[in-house]
């Protein structure tokens, strides 16, 4: 055959290869190889029908063939590592792909290739290295774009990866390709927190791929993270419509529902996941808690002790079956159950306080306080929540902390911009051990969460400058000096809190009974107790 006629064959079969008649291809294959079957390149072009046919031993031989016959051609030895490699054969995959380097080193999808192998071997800075090979001789090269940026990304090289996958989608890539970017630029913003910008990629992708239901999840995840749950249960209800039996997104869409209050659709879909996995602990710890708020005790006492069936060491159930049980009066709860407590209820809290129990305390605690005429204080929120009592505080403070060992009650103090600072601490850890000392210390409906105040009031008197003042409330009620309540909040005794007093060099100079708010319809009453650090006040 002459030079003319075997690029007309070539030419032929890559036509055949196109229109998928590999029938056409291997007629053609087998009159060239009648004719000249010494030809390299006939055999090459064999191997490429092998692997259309996906027969990849027979492909393998033949590219062996050829490279027999023409030891010196490059692209003999890539396109054999990209066969050696779909056969799981990555060393000689990885011999093959040095030797046409070796052949022409400036052969960008080689180097594109090799890197792909190292990047399966886990060796990131050798896949790194021939990726930049590729790039550095083919600047617009997209397949070594992206598979660079998803290098960084593994290295957790959150800055270096975002910039090549913006220059992979820079280059026009298909929709497939453009949706995986979208994708990996999303996970990257979320990585960073920056959850406008993840939210901006899983749109463009799901506008792209309506049903790509990763995707979808991937946004309700960062949806949650804004704070948008109405927005989030929208795409849930999506996800759900596709795949109704999917455990996370009918979990997530319970614990959303439960987060906006909707108790018995959250009833539904926690119970939808029991169906699919009767033992799924979290489910079972968010079921007792809905169970306590719609007043269903013996339901919330059945899924704690299944909580502690599945997870023996679980604190937060044990403490809540102690308080249902009416078993036991710890000396406090643990950090879990108020930080999970709290978190979950810091979305709704200041509209659940002010809009339907009646929250009164603030303006108790502004009652007492005012006639104090404190000025330029220095001031001390514990239990700051998310923040009502800065209204109230501000105005006198020179500088005013707030501690609350729940995140998202201090996200939502953040936002009212009373403080000067917000410390995510305990507060008998924070009183005890900080060498600020203030004028003035609150803890508004806070002691509820403690029985045993001693080491509170020795932490605060520490903290509290001669003179200082402490202003602070606690459910009052029963014969016990303190009680824990089945709502797993303390009942202080009026005569314990004034031993208390006496016993950690606190004067007392106001006390009396008023009502906190509301609870199920019912006036909570509570104390109030101003105490000073020193004899008088002036």
């Amino acid at each position: 055959m002459t030079t003319e006629q075997i690029e007309q064959t070539i030419a032929d079969i890559h036509d055949a290869f196109r229109e998928g008649n590999l029938k056409q291809a291997e007629k053609l294959l087998k009159a060239w190889r009648k004719i000249n079957p010494n030809a390299a390149e006939m055999w090459h072009q064999s191997a490429l029908l092998a692997v259309h046919q996906q027969a990849y031993p027979q492909a393998r031989d033949y590219l062996q063939k050829a490279i027999t016959l023409l030891p010196t051609e490059p692209i003999y030895f890539n396109h054999l590592g990209n066969v050696l490699r779909t056969l799981n054969e990555i060393d000689a995959a990885t011999q093959a792909y040095e030797q046409a380097l070796l052949l022409k080193s400036d052969f960008p999808e080689v180097h594109n290739n090799l890197g792909n192998v190292f990047y399966k071997k886990g060796d990131l800075p050798q896949a790194i290295l021939h990726y930049k090979a590729a790039l550095s001789t083919h600047g617009q090269y997209h397949d070594a774009q992206f598979n660079l940026a998803y290098a960084y990304m593994k290295q957790e090289k959150w800055a270096e990866a975002r910039t090549y996958f913006d220059l992979a989608l820079a280059s026009e890539p298909n929709e497939v390709q453009a949706g995986k970017i979208q994708f990996a630029l999303g996970q990257i913003a979320q990585q960073l927190q920056e959850w406008e910008i993840a939210t901006t990629h899983y749109q463009i992708l799901l506008n792209l791929f309506p049903e790509y239901l990763e995707a979808r999840r991937a946004l309700v995840t960062v949806l949650l993270c804004l704070g948008e749950e109405k927005e989030a249960l929208k795409h849930l209800n999506v996800t759900l419509t596709q795949d109704p039996d999917n455990i996370d997104d009918q979990f997530n869409a319970g614990a959303v529902l439960l987060r906006l209050n909707h108790l018995d659709d959250a009833l539904y879909h926690f119970r939808e996941v029991l169906r699919l996995a009767p033992e799924h602990l979290e489910t079972h710890v968010n079921l007792g808690g809905l169970a306590l708020r719609q007043g269903r005790t013996e339901a919330a006492i059945e899924h704690y002790n299944t909580v502690l069936r599945l997870e023996p060491g679980n604190q937060v159930a044990a403490f809540t079956l102690t308080a249902l049980n009416q078993s036991d009066t710890p000396d406090k709860p643990p950090v879990d159950y108020i930080q999970q407590l709290f978190d979950c209820y810091a979305q709704e809290y200041d509209q659940h306080l002010q809009g339907q129990l009646d929250y009164q305390v603030p303006a108790l605690f502004k009652a007492v306080l005012g006639p104090l005429s404190l000025q330029d204080a220095t001031c001390l929120d514990l239990g700051c929540g998310t923040g009502l009592l800065g209204d109230v505080l501000k105005p006198i403070a020179k500088t005013l902390v707030g501690v609350d060992l729940s995140a998202g009650m201090l996200t939502k103090a953040l936002e009212k911009e009373h403080y000067d600072e917000l410390l995510q601490l305990d507060i008998v850890d924070y009183a005890q051990e900080t060498e600020c000392r203030f004028d003035c210390v609150c803890a508004a409906d806070v002691l509820n969460y403690l029985g045993d105040l001693a080491p509170l009031f020795k932490a605060v008197k520490h903290c509290t400058l001669e003179g200082g003042v402490f202003l602070f409330s606690v459910e009052s009620g029963g014969a016990d000096d303190v009680k824990l309540q089945q709502s797993g909040r303390y009942l202080h005794h009026e005569d314990y809190l004034k031993t208390l007093a006496e016993q950690t060099g606190w004067t007392i100079i106001q006390q009396k009974e008023v009502i906190l708010r509301l609870q199920r319809n019912q006036s909570v009453p509570g104390l109030l107790f101003l105490l000073q650090a020193g004899s008088t006040m002036e």
